[in-house]
This record gives C-alpha cells, structure tokens and sequence, in this order.
C-alpha cells in the first residue's frame, strides 16, 4: 500500500470494517468503487511489502518463530486491505493516529530494528517533516528530552537516542548527528544506527547516537517547555546559531549552539559516561553547515579533559563562514539574484573538468561599493555579504559572547573534518551542468543548495565551495589547518558520505587521521 493509503488506514480510531453501501452518498460510492478496481494490484503491492518484513525480520531476529510471522503477515494483510477500502473514509478523521500504525508520544515500545525498518519503508511512520511544517507523529524510535543549559530546567530540547542521557551508560563513543533541512532526525538516527554496526573501529555496543531534534511551532508532539524555531532563515534559523522563537521554551529563547553545549556538557559527565573518551559531532548538507558555524562559534574548549576528545565532520554544506571580507573571484555571466536565489546567464569562468581549478581561482576584496550592477568581476553583488553565517559581521548572539579574536585563535586548534562529494558539483541555476553532476540526468538538480549571492560568492556548487574553503583556511592562517577530504563517487547523499571509508575513520577511529592523510 502507498502512504496515502496506510495514513488514511492510521488516522482513526473508528472500527477497521469494509464500509456499507448505505453509508455512501454518490460521490463516495464512485470513490469506492475506484478503490475496488485498484484492490488486486494494492494487495500485491501489500503482499510484497510485508513478505520483504518477514524476511527482515528473519535477518535481524533469527530467533523469530517462522509460524508466528506468518500469523503477522496474514492479520496485517487483511488489515491492510480493509485499509483500502475504508482509507477514504477514515481520513476525514481528525483523531489522534491509532498506534498499532504510528507511535506517537515519549514512551513507546517498538525495538529500533522494527522502527527502522517502518520508516525506509512507510513515510507516515516516521516525524519526516518538511518545512511547509507537515504535521506528523513522531516516529516509533526512542525519543527523549533534554533540559538545556542555564535555565533552571525550564527549556527542553528532544532527541532521538539508544539511550537516555541522564540515565547514563558504559558507552566509549558518542556520535551527535545534525539532521538536514527536512529535519529528519528519525532517518539519520536509523542511517547511523546502520552504520555503528557495519563499522569495525569500536564494538556497536560503545557507541552511543543521538540525532537532536529541532523543531518549528507547529510540529506534532511540540510541548510547552520545548524550544522551538522559526522560519527567519538563515539568520534566525537553527543552523545560524540563532535563538529559539520568545514564544517557546515557557518564554525563555536559546541559542541553537546552546543546545550543542549541553549535549557535550552531559556526555562530559563522567558520573553518566565514566567511560567516554570521544565525541563526533557530524552533520550533512543543513547539519553540516550548523556543525560548521558551531565549531568556530562554541564557548567550550578544543580539548574537552586529557581522556577525552571531540571532533567536528562537516559534510557537503551548502555555505561555510568565512573569516575575512575577500572571497573567490569568478563569475557566471549575468546574475538575476533575489532574496532566495541567484539565476545566472553563462557558465562559470572555472574549468569544470580541471582537477585543480580550486587552485586557479584568486582570493580578493570586493569593491566598496559592492551591489548588484557594480560586482567588480564576481560572480553577483551584496553589500551584506559579509554577515553572519556567511561571515563573521553582526554575528548572533552566542557567537559575541566571546571576542572575534579569540574564536579566530581557537578555530585552527579544533578537530575538523570537511568531507565534499566527488559528484556534488550540481547548480541548475546555471545554464550548464557540470559533467560530474550526479544529477546530470535530473535537470542538474542541486538539491536545495543555497543559491543566494552571499553563498554563490563562495563558489557554484558545494564541491568547490568545499576545497575553495579549504585554500582559503591556508591562505588565511598561513598553513593548512584541518582536515579535508572529497568522498569518491557521492554526490549530495549522506548515506553515501558516512558510509564511505573515508568518512568511517573519521568518524570512529578519531587518533587514526593525520594532516598528511588529506586532500
């Protein structure tokens, strides 16, 4: 069955019974029978899908009585088919979703494995929100609340974990995985969770993942003491560092990176963890930005205690913060730039098929009187293109804590990682896509890449961006500082990043990486 289906099936609590003809008026009764001529093949489809289950589970639970599968298979068949028919109908309902299809709330029952497997393969299962603020339930995975930093216990902030922080744990290794922009935390957790166990550097069991949860007003399961963000993008976003909205938290905003600093400040706890001695903090795309501006911005030190350290994996961000007013020179013919996007008339002045094109392009100051019909040969004009998060100018509120010197002082000396996708190299804002494009066939679809001015001034397309950074974090600090890697054969796919063996020595194997290892 499709989502449509399955959410119509899940979204009452009425009786699951095939409706009367008696119940239908016209309309309805035409609908219905629409739906019977469509029963055959939805209940292959629904056959297939629950077989492929059953074989799942077979491979997750061998100990799982083949007799009692079976006994599974045949009720969620022939719950599945009532679905069918009666969907339409139920759907008009507003009724909180029946469990035995969504889990909804903190405490629920389901095993991550089960979980898991209902999110790759159901939509509705999981929170999956988009940024239109779909209302949908959490996910069946464990999902806990954490009190954040300096507010009397007033302010929480959920999380999707294998455990509760504040119950504490043997574990060794704790990942912290900053969710995209459709804020899927429940798809990162169950990608991670994959990955903690096909990773051979740490027993699974000494690992720890947590996917922070950040929210919008309208989300489902939002409660008065969470925090919660607003749509002011990017300087009031989450992944800015931005405090949350006045009206969440019972009227007490945080800052994002806030939030950050009490996840370290728990696993830093040695009465929870005794045994902690790493934290990887990773984010891909929205969260790899957030990690970015994190790292430079966060009050916490390089090292967090002699016995235990911390590193930063940033991947495939669509913008990073630079330190200085200058930015790569090119451009990209005639650039018709608004608020949201930049649609430029030429291919870009780089050799897309050069392997060292990052090295060719010049670092300079755009003039003084830097607007859209005076560029000075870049690529579009701004005259806010050095503000926070694209630079370090009126920066929020957390990051002026501290002086600006002193972040500069500290960033080198952090643990960095930026990993950039061999084949993300996609703008289908330019007239010509780049013959490494993974969506070359797709329109050279860039995936939500930030295509403003201020971020088309630090480079066309997120790989470039990446190793352009790269030369201008040595060209800065005078040495190369951190470390860089461009991942073979992924474009913009988290999977395909953390799942690579660049990505797993970098994420598990903290002490294995050294300078001379990088791009």
């Amino acid at each position: 069955l499709g989502p449509q289906e399955m959410s119509a099936a899940a979204s009452s609590n009425a009786p699951l019974r095939a409706p009367l003809r008696g119940d239908f008026t016209t309309a309805e009764e035409e609908e219905y029978e629409k739906q019977l001529a469509q029963i055959e093949s939805e209940f292959q489809s629904s056959q297939k899908a629950l077989t492929d289950y059953l074989k799942y589970k077979q491979r997750q639970l061998p100990q799982l009585q083949i007799g009692r599968s079976c006994m599974v298979v045949g009720a969620a068949t022939a719950l599945l088919v009532i679905g069918v028919l009666s969907g339409f109908l139920l759907s008009k309902s507003n009724v909180i979703p029946d469990p035995t299809f969504v889990c909804h709330g903190d405490k629920v029952d389901t095993d991550i494995e089960t979980a898991c497997w209902r999110i790759s393969r159901v939509s509705v299962a999981g929170a999956r929100r988009l940024q239109e603020e779909t209302a949908t339930p959490y996910s069946c995975l464990p999902h806990y609340r954490l009190f954040v930093d300096g507010n009397r216990k007033r302010v929480t902030f959920g999380y999707h974990s294998n455990t509760d922080l504040y119950k504490g744990g043997s574990q060794t290794m704790a990942m912290i995985v900053v969710h995209g922009a459709l804020r899927d935390s429940d798809d990162y957790f169950c990608m991670m969770n994959g990955l903690m166990k096909q990773q051979k550097f740490r027993n699974p069991n000494d690992v720890l993942i947590i996917t922070p949860d950040f929210v919008y007003a309208k989300d489902w399961g939002v409660i008065a003491s969470d925090a919660f963000w607003n749509h002011s993008k990017p300087e009031g976003d989450w992944r800015a560092g931005a405090h949350s909205d006045p009206t969440s938290g019972h009227g007490r905003p945080v800052s994002s990176f806030q939030v950050l600093d009490s996840f370290i400040h728990a696993l830093n706890d040695t009465t929870l963890f005794p045994n902690m001695n790493e934290i990887a903090l990773v984010g891909h795309s929205a969260g790899g930005q957030t990690v970015q501006r994190y790292a430079f911005s966060t009050l916490l030190p390089p090292k967090l205690r002699s016995d235990l350290d911390w590193r930063f994996v940033i991947a495939n961000p669509s913008s990073y913060a630079y330190l200085s007013p200058i930015r790569p020179k090119f451009s990209c013919g005639d650039c018709d730039c608004t608020s949201k996007e930049c649609v430029c008339s030429e291919a870009c002045t780089v050799d897309e098929d050069d392997p060292h094109v990052d090295q060719k392009i010049a670092f300079h100051t755009p003039p003084d009187k830097f607007n859209r019909d005076s560029t000075g040969g870049f690529v579009c004009g701004h005259k806010y293109y050095n503000q926070w998060p694209y630079g370090l100018e009126s920066p929020q509120p957390y990051a002026a804590q501290r002086p600006m010197n002193v972040s500069l002082e500290l960033y080198p000396k952090r643990d960095v990682v930026y990993l950039v996708g061999q084949n993300d190299t996609c703008n289908d804002n330019i007239p010509v896509c780049n013959n490494d494009c993974w969506q070359r066939d797709n329109a050279c679809f860039r995936n939500q890449m930030d295509s403003r001015c201020p971020a088309m001034l630090e480079g066309p397309w997120r790989k470039l961006r990446g190793l352009l950074y790269k030369r201008y974090l040595e060209k800065f600090y005078g040495r190369p500082v951190h470390h860089f890697d461009v991942v073979p054969g992924c474009g913009h796919n988290a999977t395909c990043i953390f799942y690579s063996p660049t990505a797993l020595k970098y994420i598990f194997h903290l002490n294995h990486t050294t300078m001379a290892e990088d791009v």
